[in-house]
C-alpha cells in the first residue's frame, strides 16, 4: 500500500507542474543560482580545488542550458548571450583576473532576473 500511495502522490505532484515558458525560466534560474555562486564562495575562501570543481559543474550545467535553447530563435538571443558570458567567465576564472568580477555581476543579474520573472509569473 505504501508504494501505491507514493505513486499516487507523485502523479498528483506531476499534475501541478507549471510548463509555461516563464515558469520554466523561473525554475531554471532557481536551479542554476547555487551552482553559479559556489565557485565564487570557494574562491573567496581561497579553496582553489573547490573553485575549479564548482566552476566545472556550473560550466557543464550552462552548456546544457545553452544546448537546449534554439540558436535560430530571436527570443532566446539575449538569454543565450547572457548564459554564454557566464560560461566564458567560469572558463577564465584561473587565467583572467576580471573573470571573477564578471561572474559576480552575472550572478547578481541572474538573481535579479529570477526575482523579476517570478514577479511576472505570479501576476
Amino acid at each position: 500500500m505504501a508504494d501505491a500511495a507514493r505513486v499516487h502522490a507523485a502523479y498528483r505532484a506531476s499534475q501541478r507542474l507549471d510548463e509555461r515558458p516563464i515558469a520554466v525560466l523561473v525554475a531554471l534560474h532557481d536551479q542554476i543560482s547555487h551552482p553559479m555562486a559556489s565557485p565564487i564562495s570557494a574562491h573567496d575562501a581561497g579553496a582553489l580545488d573547490q573553485t575549479c570543481r564548482h566552476a566545472a559543474r556550473a560550466t557543464h550545467l550552462l552548456g546544457g542550458v545553452l544546448a537546449a535553447l534554439n540558436p535560430c530563435d530571436d527570443e532566446t538571443f539575449e538569454l543565450r548571450a547572457f548564459y554564454g558570458a557566464l560560461r566564458s567567465a567560469l572558463n577564465r576564472l584561473l587565467s583572467d583576473k576580471s573573470a571573477m568580477e564578471r561572474l559576480r555581476r552575472g550572478l547578481d543579474r541572474l538573481n535579479s532576473m529570477s526575482v523579476m520573472l517570478r514577479s511576472e509569473m505570479n501576476r
